[in-house]
């Protein structure tokens, strides 16, 4: 994804939250610790303010469009959005934005409060006891990244979010990473950390005690060469033994002057719970299982229920020097988590997007089932599978969907909820510059000016040159 500019998003109410904003421009020179500096002391600012959130019905019939985001499902029927990026082929927009769904009713509301985390992407999110925590994501500008490592939790009560005090060996900042609940354990594998020069993948293994807020890394010092290929965007669920998680899948790539190798993995593993809490150091955790090695298993959307996990979509990559072709998915599978392997069946409609001059007349809306797509928010409520949005990409532009299908886990047919934002109005320009120019022009980003947005008045470029 090429990102010309960026801007990052405090949406609270209902305007904000559909889309209509302004952009506020930021000199070049202006390094992104700067940037991270300014909202964070906006957020101190408005934390002051001890008041209780509130949920505040969303004039819009959606969200903004948005990739990388978190959908976790709280209670029936209703789950919460949180964070996320828009790319319309020119700005990058992140958000901190925290909206709640109704699946029964397909409404939306967004939250009105005054304590909320820096906006970020690629985090993780899980519920536990009336609150839902994120952990970690990243802050990027054209050439910069920012990753976190903090957790913030939002209490469902008093609808605020608030900065965990947090204990033990904490996990260096990334994104890209994947989390599972496991009782009161959040266990995290992998991810990945890029700082403007190079990009390093993770293989390391934490979790996090969700009772006394204290963070414990797995020491696998001892088996360094019996442990699964640092990677981010895998496939991380816990099965129904009650001792185990699976690990499947993933990318990572290294970047050199003359190429981007990528690897995308197919491979299949197996942590055991019970030799992780003893964390002794002298056992290995991991062991490698058989089961088939399906050809997408990068970017793929995945959600459980109480006796299978459902995935879906996903993009198969093939690095040819500096080009890459993507072929995208959205293949439906079914895993068994009674059992301890990698053996997904598909249900749903196989549809596989094989055109590689896919044009935006192409990615309109199906009449009978979702377009192929990658990363999009899932989760399974009352047998029925909930798809969100999710990435494709038409030549060198990153398309955002925005909307939304149902599949029924029993009769495996599909159901459009929301059609989403008629594409046109939010990439037209973009995309007709990409259709008259077959490569990209990689200095053409030079002369965009960097932004962000606020909703705490005009950004002032002095001051921020000045921190």
């Amino acid at each position: 994804m090429v990102k010309n500019s960026l801007k990052s998003s405090f949406g609270e109410d209902s305007k904000q939250a559909s889309g209509k904003k302004t952009k506020k421009t930021i000199s070049k020179e202006c390094k992104i610790s700067n940037v991270i500096k300014s909202l964070s002391e906006q957020i101190v600012k408005r934390s002051a303010d001890l008041s209780h959130g509130r949920w505040v019905d969303l004039d819009a019939k959606r969200p903004s469009p948005r990739a990388h985001s978190t959908l976790t499902l709280i209670e029936e029927g209703l789950c919460v959005m949180f964070g996320g990026e828009f790319f319309d082929g020119s700005n990058v927009i992140l958000y901190n934005d925290t909206f709640l769904y109704n699946l029964s009713t397909n409404k939306w509301k967004v939250l009105d409060t005054p304590a909320v985390p820096l906006p970020r992407c690629s985090h993780q999110a899980t519920f536990y006891k009336n609150r839902i925590y994120i952990f970690g994501g990243e802050f990027n500008t054209l050439d910069e990244f920012h990753h976190f490592n903090d957790i913030h939790y939002l209490c469902l009560s008093t609808l605020r979010w608030t900065k965990l005090d947090v204990t033990g060996q904490i996990p260096s900042s990334r994104s890209g990473h994947r989390m599972v609940l496991w009782k009161n354990y959040w266990v995290l594998f992998g991810g990945f950390h890029d700082n403007g020069n190079e990009s390093t993948y993770y293989n390391d293994l934490y979790y996090f005690d969700l009772e006394n807020n204290c963070w414990h890394q797995v020491n696998q010092h001892l088996f360094t060469s019996s442990l699964p290929e640092p990677r981010a965007g895998c496939v991380l669920l816990a099965l129904n033994d009650g001792k185990h998680l699976m690990m499947h899948g993933g990318f990572s790539k290294k970047d050199s002057s003359n190429d981007v190798v990528g690897s995308s993995y197919k491979d299949s593993w197996l942590i055991d719970m019970n030799l992780l809490l003893s964390n002794s150091g002298n056992v290995l955790v991991w062991s490698k299982v058989k089961g088939c090695e399906p050809e997408f298993s990068t970017g793929l959307s995945f959600a459980t229920s109480s006796e299978y996990a459902v995935l879906f979509g996903g993009v198969n990559d093939e690095y040819k020097g500096l080009h890459v072709k993507s072929t995208f998915s959205n293949k439906c599978f079914k895993l068994n988590l009674n059992q301890r392997k990698y053996n997904p069946t598909e249900i749903g409609f196989e549809r596989e997007n094989k055109d590689d001059n896919l044009g935006i007349s192409k990615l309109s809306l199906s009449k009978s089932f979702p377009t192929p797509r990658m990363n999009s928010n899932a989760v399974i409520y009352n047998d029925t599978l909930y798809i969100f949005g999710g990435i494709v990409e038409v030549k060198d532009m990153e398309i955002t969907e925005s909307d939304c299908w149902a599949l029924d886990l029993k009769t495996n047919e599909w159901k459009c909820i929301d059609e989403g934002f008629e594409k046109q109005g939010l990439y037209n320009n973009q995309i007709e510059s990409d259709e008259s120019d077959d490569e990209f022009d990689e200095d053409s980003g030079d002369e965009t000016e960097e932004m962000y947005e606020s909703d705490e008045g005009d950004y002032d470029e002095e001051t921020e040159e000045e921190l």
